[in-house]
């Protein structure tokens, strides 16, 4: 009875914080899922790719060129945050866990060689 009562613990607080993290962090979804599904967030797919014109006319080309490069800049730039919300929020998280750790558990993991 002790382990499923503590596995179903587990299960409940670890959806209580991934909730809480959605609902309180700023773009908290992304680190969110991360712990979720224990995986880390491929943050390539946030960077923008700049597309080229292949119309045939200079000046509608020119013009689409100029298009896509203001798009991408600002993609780019949106992905350059997000980067930084994500890796501050990880920060975060993990302050949020230690301090729901009891004092004789933060000592256990603090003790351990690869703390």
């Amino acid at each position: 009875m002790g382990a499923t009562a503590q596995a179903s613990d587990y299960e409940n607080t670890t959806k209580f914080i991934i909730y809480h993290i959605k609902k309180t962090f700023e773009q908290g979804n992304d680190f969110a899922e991360e712990m979720r599904k224990m995986t880390d967030v491929d943050q390539s797919k946030w960077e923008p790719t700049l597309h080229m014109s292949t119309d045939s006319d200079p000046i509608i080309a020119t013009r689409e060129n100029k298009q896509y490069e203001m798009k991408y800049k600002a993609d780019y730039n949106e992905g350059i945050k997000r980067k930084h919300i994500y890796n501050n929020n990880k920060i975060k998280a993990y302050v949020l866990l230690w301090e729901r750790c009891a004092k004789i558990m933060q000592n256990k993991i603090s003790a351990r060689v690869d703390y």
